[in-house]
């Protein structure tokens, strides 16, 4: 919750290591360095850093409550941001001689160094941009999302779900092309599959259990789309210990420098299957095949909850907003592969797989 006025005022704002606070060591560039502000947090010693330019803007330091917090002087009676559903993050105004100014409070973590740039862009576009308090904050979240969520990286079960995914990338980047694999990957961008080859798509479906079980999050992602046909692609991923593996990140690196891709574009797929670089260090635990990738025709014979099925077993359809099922392929009929799946991203091959 923002803190009190009093709570918020400079009285009894320390120095450290011989600096005072920003009024008094101002510095040249727009923004105080982040060092400062870490040596502040580090030793515990509150401080006020002001922006130059119009309107009037200030961060404060609150080690105690290991907050960041931007104030920025209203000029008129202007609506703050809309933040009710945003984790460690709060708004509200404060008053302060006669003066009214909005207040953006960060609790901070492990994440200054990620936090205290995108505060500085929002002051940039209120002083430089002429934007509101309001525009400001709301067009540089989707940018700070994922810091101010509080979020740690990705759960084992979105690793795993994204290793797969990689493996199957390139593999098709060693028998297609590192172009053509890259253009096929929809990640999760809102498309049914995760693959869309020439004349068939691919769900690809990682798991760590003994047996072939997979979760599937919705009626759509085993239901064929069109007259393409729809193949399943089943993983099992297990730990490698102290035999040949990869690492999630080591995969990623290796996505990323898939050559003649246009740059950035597997980053962007990255980006929005919730990657991030700073979270590198959690995921580098090696991980191997525990057998051999599996491929299965979902046909009519195969166990899928589709909407034509769900449809014609009960009445309101439209009311089902959500459902996930896991579902057993072991013993079921496999296709053959369209493509070796590898975890060696070496010896890239340049052919389209059989349909």
């Amino acid at each position: 919750m923002p803190g009190s006025e009093a709570d918020r005022s400079d009285e009894g704002s320390s120095t450290i290591d011989g600096v005072g606070n920003g009024s008094s060591q101002r510095q040249e560039a727009r923004h105080s360095p982040l060092e400062l502000i870490e040596a502040y947090m580090r030793q515990g010693v509150k401080g006020t850093l002001p922006v130059d330019g119009a309107p009037a803007a200030r961060f404060k330091v609150s080690p105690g409550h290991r907050r960041l917090s931007l104030l920025v002087q209203m000029s008129t009676d202007e609506p703050g941001p809309d933040l009710l559903t945003r984790a460690n993050l709060t708004y509200s105004p404060f008053h302060e001689s006669g003066s009214t100014w909005h207040c953006l409070d960060v609790v901070v973590d492990d994440n200054l160094s990620e936090v205290y740039p995108v505060l500085c862009t929002i002051v940039d576009k209120i002083q430089l941009g002429g934007d509101s308090f309001a525009t400001a904050v709301h067009s540089v979240l989707s940018g700070l999302s994922d810091i101010l969520a509080g979020r740690k990286g990705l759960s084992l079960e979105e690793q795993i779900g994204l290793f797969g995914e990689l493996m199957v990338l390139l593999s098709l980047a060693r028998y297609l092309s590192p172009v053509e694999a890259v253009t096929a990957w929809r990640g999760p961008r809102g498309e049914e599959h995760d693959f869309g080859l020439r004349h068939v798509d691919l769900e690809v479906k990682s798991t760590m259990a003994e047996r072939r079980r997979h979760w599937i999050t919705s009626m759509t992602q085993l239901a064929p789309t069109g007259d393409r046909q729809l193949q399943l692609v089943s993983l099992q991923i297990t730990p490698s210990g102290l035999g040949p593996g990869m690492s999630l990140a080591g995969l990623v690196d290796t996505a990323c420098s898939l050559p003649s891709v246009p740059a950035g574009e597997v980053a962007r797929v990255l980006d929005q299957a919730g990657w991030r670089d700073w979270h590198r260090g959690a995921y580098r635990e090696r991980w191997r095949l525990r057998s051999e990738v599996a491929f299965y025709v979902v046909d009519e014979q195969f166990p899928a909850l589709t909407p034509p099925r769900v449809a014609a077993a009960m009445p309101g359809l439209e009311r089902l907003t959500d459902i996930h099922y896991r579902i057993d392929v072991g013993g079921l009929e496999t296709a053959p592969p369209l493509f070796p799946v590898e975890l060696d991203p070496a010896n890239a091959t340049a052919r389209e797989p059989e349909q």
